[in-house]
């Protein structure tokens, strides 16, 4: 059974993984501050990782559905920063 709300929660952390390192300070797509934290790329990882692992503990096919959210997530921080 699908769950709609684990499905955002990887969306959303792909997207938080899209939009680390971006230097966009000006304008409407500007990247948040806390994007340029070092500290920002290990915990955005730790939690992709994480969320991973928690995904491939219903199935494999779980885990590439959880790969597949969070690839969507990155696309969606392409164009929202864009």
């Amino acid at each position: 059974m699908f769950n709609w709300f684990y499905a955002f929660i990887g969306v959303v952390i792909g997207i938080t993984g899209g939009m680390v390192n971006l230097k966009n300070t000006h304008g409407p797509g500007a990247a948040p501050m806390w994007t340029w934290n070092p500290l920002s790329q290990p915990i955005v990882t730790i939690f992709i990782i994480g969320f991973l692992i928690f995904s491939a503990t219903f199935g494999l096919q779980w885990f590439f559905v959880g790969l597949g959210e969070i690839i969507i997530g990155f696309i969606l921080a392409r164009v929202i920063v864009r």
